[in-house]
């Protein structure tokens, strides 16, 4: 334990002359530490068994995270391009909007529109990313992701630790890109989950009656991925601060705390309709 600040640190990261990470202190090599904390920011588990530092700079932090979310923006519009352009359907429909407005905004609501045609002598009919396009699993996952850094917080600020404020501003920055990690991994189970139902039954009519076993099963399919992403990376970021003996305990928090809060909404609101 430092004598002077009272932070707790291992041996070998005393004696330490190069970390891993571009924001660690002291900083690694320019390339190396800046690719390394981009793998770290797009995917937590890529290095899973690499420490951070305690000592790091937080505006180094902020520029790995502007640079991980421009990736993730391009990502999104390269998922639009291929959705809108049906290069995984032969039923597709070409794009009939600029894409230079793709480039700039592929949140927007515009790009979630139906693709349907023909495939042989059955009909199909894909959703390609709901009614909204990307909006609505961005806005669900940004408010958990919103509520796990509030949790966090008031977590650390309960058991207060030297440089804790510091710790948590590292672990929400890092976090911020796995918005658009889990993003863009819903709309990819929504697209697998649409199509598989349009193949099945692609003259059905909607079901108006209780949910069934099918609809859970599809419903559970939606979850398991995001939940996995995000509880790799909270485990991550929370075990990096170095504030906590066991993680787990904290990061199920973070994330069942927003999911039971929503389905138990869900359910008040229907019950109040009723």
């Amino acid at each position: 334990m430092c004598s002077e600040c009272g932070q707790e640190f291992a041996w070998e990261d005393a004696y330490r002359g190069v970390n891993n990470y571009f924001d660690d202190l002291p900083r690694a090599d320019l390339w190396g530490g800046f690719g390394r904390s981009l793998l770290v920011a797009l995917f937590p588990w890529a290095s899973w068994k690499v420490e951070s530092s305690a000592r790091f700079r937080l505006r180094r932090t902020w520029l790995v995270t502007a640079v991980a979310c421009a990736v993730w923006h391009a990502l999104a519009a390269a998922w639009v391009m291929l959705m809108q352009t049906g290069w995984l359907a032969p039923w597709g429909v070409p794009i009939d909007r600029p894409l230079r407005l793709i480039l700039a905004a592929p949140w927007n609501s515009e790009w979630g529109r139906f693709i349907s045609g023909a495939k042989g002598t059955s009909p199909l009919t894909i959703t390609t990313m709901g009614g909204d396009g990307m909006l609505e699993p961005l806005a669900m996952v940004g408010v958990c992701w919103l509520v796990g850094v509030v949790l966090l917080g008031v977590v650390i600020a309960v058991r207060p630790k030297p440089n804790c404020g510091l710790l948590w501003a590292r672990a929400m920055v890092r976090s911020i890109p796995a918005i658009g990690l889990v993003t863009l991994v819903l709309c990819a189970e929504w697209v697998i989950v649409s199509t598989i139902e349009g193949r099945l039954s692609p003259n059905a009519a909607p079901n108006l009656g209780p949910p069934s076993i099918g609809d859970f099963a599809g419903v559970l399919f939606l979850l398991t991925l995001p939940v996995l992403a995000l509880f790799i990376m909270w485990s991550r970021h929370v075990r990096d601060t170095g504030l906590f003996g066991r993680t787990w305990p904290i990061v199920a928090a973070m994330i069942l705390t927003p999911i039971g809060g929503t389905v138990a909404l869900m359910v008040a609101l229907g019950a109040w309709d009723a």
